[in-house]
């Protein structure tokens, strides 16, 4: 149970006045959390048990007149349990990229008719399309399929899901997903079987013997350092059937610092950059044979 102790004070320096005054009465705070709202002559003081905050009502009420610190009205309230993660997942609105709806349950019915929906809770594994790495990532993707929709996907360090999904629910494809989080796979085949399209995916750990075959798309939405230890791996994995144009590579999650140093690494390996996109600070490189 949390419990409110709701201050009201007559203007802001009178409330400003008053945490003074409070400490000065030797009043012990614990673990409460003060909130002084800008707009407001408000305190709000909130706890886990009613006693601390029953003390800190005490010293207000005992204040002299003369110090300005006495507020005009006090409340004490229990507030009532909260589901803080269904509040913050219901807050969270779709994300719409061309044909692709992004949602989570509480959006369910609000894909439109002509709109692929994918429902991604945000949850434990990191990819509900809000921020801007991985929406990055699919518009890559979307650019590069305008000619060549990919057919057999890697997503390496897939957290959610989200983009081996997007390319297996957009395009029909087969898809590899990698992380090295047990809790991250787990959610991402969770993801996988809402979406009905399970016996498109497969699911591997990052540490298991590497996949066999190549890939005409590779998505790696991870950190910098990984992307430059994966480097040859990852160059390795991209297929270098003509057909498909060697395939594509799509590193996300870039710094604009560190984008010159990835770039230089992988042309090593025999990749080029093709593509730049650029989000809020961030960047998203495309990359193909050379």
């Amino acid at each position: 149970m949390t419990y409110c102790l709701t201050a009201f004070f007559d203007d802001k320096a009178s409330r400003d006045a008053s945490v003074s005054t409070i400490e000065l009465c030797d009043t012990t705070f614990g673990e409460i959390v003060i909130d002084a709202p800008e707009e407001s002559g408000e305190l709000r003081l909130y706890h886990e048990a009613s006693q601390p905050l029953q003390r800190v009502r005490d010293a207000l009420v005992s204040c002299p007149d003369a110090a300005n610190t006495r507020p005009v009205h006090l409340v004490l309230e229990a507030l009532a349990p909260r589901n803080w993660v269904a509040l913050s997942q219901a807050a969270l609105p779709p994300v719409c990229l061309g044909r692709l709806f992004i949602h989570g349950a509480h959006d369910r019915k609000r894909v439109p008719r002509v709109a692929i929906g994918l429902e991604i809770e945000a949850a434990e594994a990191f990819g509900t399309g809000h921020h801007e790495t991985t929406r990055a990532a699919l518009m890559a993707m979307m650019w590069r399929a305008r000619q060549w929709p990919p057919k057999r996907v890697l997503d390496f360090g897939c957290g959610s899901g989200l983009l081996g999904l997007a390319a297996v629910k957009l395009y029909k494809a087969k898809a590899l997903l990698i992380d090295c989080d047990e809790r991250a796979i787990s959610v991402a085949r969770t993801n996988g079987l809402r979406a009905r399209c399970a016996s498109q995916l497969a699911f591997a750990r990052r540490h298991d013997p590497p996949p066999t075959g190549s890939f005409d798309l590779v998505f790696a939405n991870i950190h910098r350092s990984v992307l430059l230890q994966e480097a040859r791996g990852l160059a390795r994995m991209i297929t270098k059937d003509p057909s498909r144009k060697g395939g594509f590579l799509i590193l996300s999650g870039v710094l604009e610092p560190d984008a010159s140093a990835l770039v230089a690494t992988y042309r090593h390996w025999g990749l080029v950059k093709r593509l730049e996109i650029r989000l809020g600070g961030w960047l998203c490189l495309g990359l193909s044979r050379a």
